[in-house]
Parts: structure tokens; sequence; C-alpha cells
């Protein structure tokens, strides 16, 4: 079985995830043991951020917020495979706690869309996300 990494990769909808984890230098954290949960915006939901926000995380002095930002899409310390439920709350790796809901049948995370079918991967948990969530 494959980890997060070549998972995402494998899967093909995460290019641009994992190209913004690789810029910021986590493909080694989330290729270790784990567990982990990755919240992964498709490329879909990276295209309804503003290309200059983007390009603006991408830049040197930028790699603080770009971290912050990645790291809200992971948690640690939870069961390889987790199964999400209405009112769970996660604790991610930034320290931010995040809320499942639902939503016309439908589980979210702080308003967007959660792929019902998560993907197994040898140390986590992948669940596919149409948004990208930002720090408060």
């Amino acid at each position: 079985m494959l980890n997060i990494i070549a998972t995402a990769v494998a899967d093909g909808r995460f290019t641009t995830l994992m190209n913004t984890i690789a810029h910021a230098g986590l493909v080694d954290t989330l290729s270790g043991s784990g567990p982990f949960i990755l919240f992964a915006p498709t490329d879909q939901a990276f295209a309804t951020v503003p290309a200059q926000t983007v390009l603006e995380w991408r830049q040197p002095d930028q790699l603080a917020t770009l971290t912050e930002v990645l790291t809200l899409h992971v948690a640690a310390d939870y069961p390889l495979m987790i199964s999400l439920q209405p009112g769970q709350l996660i604790r991610t790796v930034h320290g931010q706690p995040l809320t499942v809901d639902q939503r016309d049948g439908l589980l979210t995370l702080n308003g967007f869309t959660v792929a019902p079918i998560a993907l197994r991967a040898s140390n986590g948990t992948i669940y596919a996300l149409t948004g990208v969530l930002i720090p408060d």
C-alpha cells in the first residue's frame, strides 16, 4: 500500500496540492509513519482560490503562511482509517479545530463538501475536499 503522498499523486485529483506540499518542503513529513488524515483540496478546489493568492503563498517570504494553510489540512494521531461523523471535531496539525457537519446529505468540513469515499494509504487517510481551508 502506498503512503499518503504517493496515493494522492496516483489519484490524479490533487496535483496543485502535491506541488504546493513539495514547495513547502512537507513531502518527507507526510511520507512518515503517521497516521495522518489529509483533507485534500482537489485541483478544482484550488481553482477557486484567486491565482494571485496562490502565487503569493509560493513566494519565499510567505513560506510560513503556506505552511499554515497546508497544516490546516492535516490531522495527526487519529486512527489509520477514520470514519467522519457529523458533529465530530478534528484537531489539525495547525492547531485550529475543524467541525464535521452535514448538508444535503453530504459531510462538510468548515463549509466545504468532503468526498464520501476516503482513500486509504499506508500511513493514513485522504478525504477529497471541495475547497481550500484558510486559517482564521
